[in-house]
């Protein structure tokens, strides 16, 4: 019996060994896993490219702008009348500039000392030329029309027709379209800077005080009290109290400066009247300025020509170009109406002259009075018709070409203006010939 039991044992495991080889040898072949891996780009190799060029930057080109200035346009009594319609009321004067107005237009800026107020005849004052001066609105016609951009209104006068006259100087002078300088108002400035074509130039213009003092609520001007709330819209200065004109004028400039002038040029209302040389304040102040960065000093008053200097600063070496006194532009002062014993030299009064600046800017922003010309003029004063002319020649061309410049109508007219034009000559001549030859020698541009 045990026997037998093991037999059957024997055979059910013979049954499972074999049933399980034969499974093992029937299992589909299992692959062994294959890893999938993120593909990694092949980077692109792009073609080499020439690097993009710095940008040359456009050359800053080189400036030349130019200024021309005169001395005092005036307009006595029989200047006036001379310029009235009496049928209609009307004033015309438009014959003053006529044969100069090429000469103006030409430059690029134009600045003259508008030595009169424009009150109106509707304000408690009356058309008048000599001692309170106020003139009709029509003068601003022909300063317009021969080429002038910007007057100057502080001066000795501008306080004739007091606060009416000075506000409405001020308004009118606008509403023409000129710049002006000296003299401050609602929302304008007495000094700034005027972009001329690129090049900016620092304006500053002031007046002389005529007391050798002042008050504690104003001060005079032409002998005319003026109380603080007139006298601090103009721009005076005191000669006996230089340093406190000094501090301002060094602010000022420090100002101009800021604001991005690159030339300076003062317009200054000083020295003795009919005095042909230039007093000891025009020269320690024109020093002065020099010291303080002015560039130009262009001076008015004495109506009659005084001499040019070239001012050079001893510690700097700065160089001022300073002309003391440009005459009067125009005036009916002359040889035949100045017979006071006190205007021995009255015939120079009728002399007076344009002095025209060539400004150069360099690309480096160096900026420079690169030369100076002057324009010799002369008032012909002559009577025509029933009345009285007035009319600025330019010189030498007018005595060269009489009958181009109306001076055939007078008898004198030729040979007076000739004698004007050596006057002239003779008292600037060589300051200004000293100056372009140091510039042309010197100066960037030349070498």
């Amino acid at each position: 019996m045990k026997k037998s039991y093991i037999i059957i044992i024997s055979l059910l495991l013979l049954i499972v060994l074999g049933l399980a080889i034969y499974l093992n040898l029937n299992q589909p072949e299992v692959s062994p896993p294959v890893l999938q891996e993120t593909p990694v780009p092949t980077a692109t190799i792009e073609p080499t490219q020439n690097p993009t060029p710095t940008p040359t930057p456009t050359p800053v080109p080189e400036i030349k702008i130019s200024i021309i200035s005169c001395g005092d346009i005036m307009y006595h009594g029989p200047q006036l009348r001379s310029a009235l319609n009496e049928e209609t009321g009307e004033y015309n004067f438009m014959e003053n500039f006529k044969y100069i107005k090429d000469i103006v237009s030409k430059a690029d800026y134009a600045v003259a000392n508008l030595e009169t107020t424009l009150a109106g005849s509707d304000n408690g004052y009356k058309y008048s030329g000599h001692p309170a001066f106020n003139s009709p609105d029509a003068v601003l016609d022909s300063i317009k029309d021969a080429g002038f951009d910007m007057l100057l209104l502080s001066n000795n006068h501008i306080y004739d027709t007091r606060r009416v006259g000075m506000e409405r100087t001020l308004m009118k002078t606008m509403e023409y379209g000129f710049d002006t300088l000296g003299l401050k108002g609602e929302g304008v400035q007495s000094y700034y800077v005027k972009d001329i074509n690129g090049v900016k130039i620092g304006f500053l213009n002031y007046g002389y005080e005529s007391a050798d003092y002042r008050k504690d609520d104003g001060k005079y001007i032409n002998g005319i009290f003026a109380k603080n709330e007139d006298a601090r819209l103009i721009d005076t200065f005191n000669y006996s109290m230089k340093d406190e004109f000094y501090n301002e004028v060094e602010e000022r400039v420090a100002q101009l400066k800021l604001d991005g002038a690159d030339l300076i040029i003062l317009y200054i209302h000083w020295g003795n009247e009919y005095q042909l040389k230039e007093n000891s304040h025009q020269r320690e102040i024109a020093r002065k300025m020099c010291e303080l960065g002015v560039d130009v000093i262009f001076g008015s008053h004495p109506h009659v020509i005084q001499p040019s200097e070239i001012i050079t600063d001893e510690n700097t070496g700065k160089r001022t170009i300073c002309f003391y006194s440009l005459g009067n532009f125009i005036s009916n002062q002359n040889r035949v109406t100045l017979t006071d014993p006190s205007v021995p030299l009255s015939e120079y009064t009728e002399n007076g002259v344009l002095v025209w600046l060539d400004i150069t800017k360099l690309p480096s922003g160096e900026t420079f009075v690169s030369k100076i010309e002057l324009v010799p003029t002369w008032v012909h004063r002559f009577f025509k018709e029933g009345r009285t002319r007035y009319e600025v020649v330019p010189l030498p061309m007018a005595y060269e070409k009489p009958e181009s410049f109306g001076l055939e109508q007078s008898t004198f007219g030729s040979d007076h203006s000739k004698v004007s034009y050596e006057r002239t000559v003779a008292a600037l001549s060589e300051a200004v010939e000293a100056y372009n030859e140091w510039i042309g020698s010197s100066s960037p541009v030349a070498a």
